[in-house]
């Protein structure tokens, strides 16, 4: 088994160079593309097996729920349940397809790094329902292997957590397989925990060999015990198709394998270009990306020059940069050629470059047209990102209060970022820590060689105070429930939604019709308007969050994009972001237009109580008028009334008379 955060891990400096260091798992989520990830999925298996690895420990499936996690760029999910859950089974099915065994982590509720060993996440169960959905759809697609994590749950650790591994794992979601703690995780013997890695070093076993040596598991295993992990350990690996035919290298055999063989290639450096070009999200374009041959452009800020140091980076295990992240996935590469080198090798007119001085990219922008500005942030395991600003935020803000050129912002981010310079930029753009092939896809989005094919899976918040904070506690309560990234937050608060991107293309969308009852049925009609060749985001939202989408490429024309999810809504939005969509009542099999009991509760039930107090009213004043009457009649007939009579015409004095019976006035 190996790491896989962004590939085949580099533990070594003998491995480096011999695997492609891919675009992190946050990347693929940004491509929200089904058959990308499957594309990455089957190249990495590749590395995988020429390496001798038979089993990778992804995906990594966490939801994010807070913002600056160390580890938001090691999981599939982003900030959503579907969208980790649609990512997930492509993941999961082309590695299986390679022979590959996946393991589905860090179950459960491990969404911070801070106090990581000891918080207890306290949560409701709806909220464990939405954060389990990612995994739900892990198992469908074959998964029959769990990593547990190291925090607590409702009082226990994830990985003696009866409510985790048997009730909720085994008995709800169904589940088969075996689950496997992480590094130093077990904190006891567990039935439901069937294989306890190492971690002499920090567990709390008080034995070097841990929880799980020979001796200690005499004294609490029987004979039907030992069975049942056995034969979910073997039930996990005849699962996947080849598994046991093509067993990989044996354990402390694998020199060969490990650091002799060379498991990339130039087609997986292409596809690693690829796939990150395909994440990158533009989210500002003030008409001046892309930028044209004729265009001379200064380079300014050192996150546009960053270097990976392959030494500097091994010096230590959690060593991240702008490229790849920090711990336990870390995949180094030999060489990262930085956002400046690739604009230079693509035939760029850069006549200006500057580190992170004010008045040194003034200088250097002078004789340019458009200026290129690049932040970035690292992140690493075990440790939450300090804040949420990317490294040189001052000298950005700084820059486009300045500049009297057009800025284009890139940032080189690890997870959401407050990006307030973008107000001022003219364009911005940001790559979630795309590996390898980072400058030259910033270089092929900038120049117009790829579209940025990329929607954001995560919001881009206005303030960090819109987002959930790590506990600093260990007592962690989810107290915003369901209600955890772009679902709980305010549109205000969202300075670019989650879902959003623009591409070089202009799209138009024209929903025909949305049916359904228990299943919702969308058809809607994308039209390509203008620009060059590119890709929308068709995304469906019910009852506040994420529902289906589609991506769709087309070059010229019209495309019909159906879309299902089962669920029993009223109404739909429908559009090319969280907050970019327009809303639709659900039409029935019937014709009408269908709504379930809480709408009719929440709809007609305040103007039904209305009307009956008004009806109420109205009775009653019926019959008041009608006892008044009876009391004017009485008054009449025990009473001589006077009429004053005046005829138009009369010249003379009004005159007075006495009534006759027919003259005598009605009351209404």
């Amino acid at each position: 088994m190996h790491d896989a955060g962004q590939g085949f891990r580099t533990h070594d400096r003998r491995v480096v160079g011999t695997v492609t260091s891919w675009p992190c798992a946050l990347a693929l989520a940004s491509t929200w593309d089904r058959a990308r990830v499957t594309d990455f999925a089957a190249a990495a298996a590749a590395e995988f097996k020429t390496k001798g690895a038979n089993l990778i420990l992804g995906p990594g499936l966490n939801i994010h729920r807070v913002a600056r996690g160390g580890r938001n760029a090691e999981y599939l999910s982003g900030e959503d349940p579907v969208l980790g859950a649609e990512l997930a089974a492509s993941y999961v099915a082309a590695f299986h397809a390679a022979g590959i065994m996946t393991v589905a982590k860090h179950y459960g509720f491990n969404q911070q790094e801070t106090r990581r060993n000891t918080y207890d996440a306290l949560l409701s169960p709806d909220a464990k329902d939405l954060y389990y959905i990612p995994y739900q759809a892990a198992i469908a697609a074959g998964c029959m292997a769990f990593m547990c994590a190291y925090n607590k749950v409702d009082g226990a650790h994830a990985c003696a957590s009866d409510k985790l591994l048997e009730s909720d794992l085994r008995g709800a979601m169904a589940f088969a397989g075996f689950v496997v703690s992480d590094w130093a995780a077990a904190h006891a013997y567990h039935p439901g925990l069937d294989v306890a890695m190492p971690g002499s070093a920090v567990d709390d076993s008080g034995d070097p060999r841990g929880w799980y040596s020979a001796e200690r598991l005499d004294t609490v295993l029987d004979a039907a015990a030992l069975d049942a992990h056995v034969a979910r350990v073997v039930r996990a690996a005849a699962s996947v198709p080849g598994f046991l035919d093509q067993p990989g290298c044996a354990p402390g055999a694998c020199q060969e394998e490990l650091y002799a063989k060379n498991a990339t290639s130039a087609a997986h450096r292409a596809l690693a270009r690829d796939l990150a070009a395909d994440s990158i999200v533009m989210l500002k374009n003030d008409a001046i990306l892309p930028l044209t041959v004729d265009r001379k452009i200064a380079v300014v800020s050192g996150a546009c020059a960053a270097v990976h140091d392959p030494e500097t980076l091994l010096a230590t295990w959690d060593r991240g940069d702008y490229y790849v992240v920090g711990g336990s996935g870390r995949v180094i590469a030999p060489r990262i050629t930085s956002v400046l080198d690739a604009l230079r090798a693509g035939g760029a007119d850069v006549v200006g470059t500057a580190g992170d001085d004010l008045d040194a990219a003034l200088e250097a922008a002078q004789c340019a047209d458009v200026i290129v500005a690049c932040g970035g942030a690292a992140t690493t395991e075990a440790a939450d990102r300090a804040s949420l600003r990317l490294d040189n935020h001052d000298f950005l803000a700084a820059l486009v209060a300045a500049a009297d050129k057009p800025v284009a912002l890139v940032a080189l981010a690890p997870g959401a970022v407050v990006l307030p310079q973008a107000d001022a930029a003219a364009a911005a753009v940001v790559c979630f820590l795309c590996g390898e092939a980072t400058g030259w896809a910033i270089a092929d989005v900038l120049l117009g060689r790829r579209e940025p094919g990329g929607r954001l899976p995560v919001t881009i918040p206005r303030t960090e105070a819109a987002t959930v904070q790590p506990c600093a506690m260990d007592t962690c309560p989810y107290t915003e429930d369901v209600r955890g990234g772009y679902r709980g937050m305010d549109a205000s608060d969202a300075h670019y939604p989650f879902g959003h991107g623009l591409g070089y293309a202009i799209f138009d969308l024209d929903v025909l019709e949305v049916t359904g009852g228990e299943t919702v049925d969308v058809t809607a009609v994308l039209r390509h308007v203008a620009g060059p060749g590119g890709s929308a985001v068709v995304q469906v939202y019910a009852s506040g969050r994420l529902r289906a989408f589609e991506k769709v490429f087309l070059d010229e024309g019209e495309r019909v994009v159906s879309l299902r999810f089962h669920s029993a809504v009223s109404e739909v939005s429908i559009g090319f972001s969280s907050l970019d969509v327009a809303t639709y009542a659900v039409k029935g099999d019937d014709g009408l237009f269908r709504r379930d009991t809480t709408w009719w509760i929440l709809v007609m039930f305040p103007p039904f109580f209305v009307f009956s107090i008004i009806g109420c009213l109205l009775v009653r004043d019926r019959k008041r008028r009608q006892a008044e009457e009876q009391i004017r009649a009485t008054q009449r007939r025990r009473s001589v009334e006077l009429t004053a009579t005046f005829r138009p015409g009369d010249s003379g004095d009004a005159f007075f008379s006495l009534p006759t019976e027919d003259d005598k006035p009605e009351f209404v």
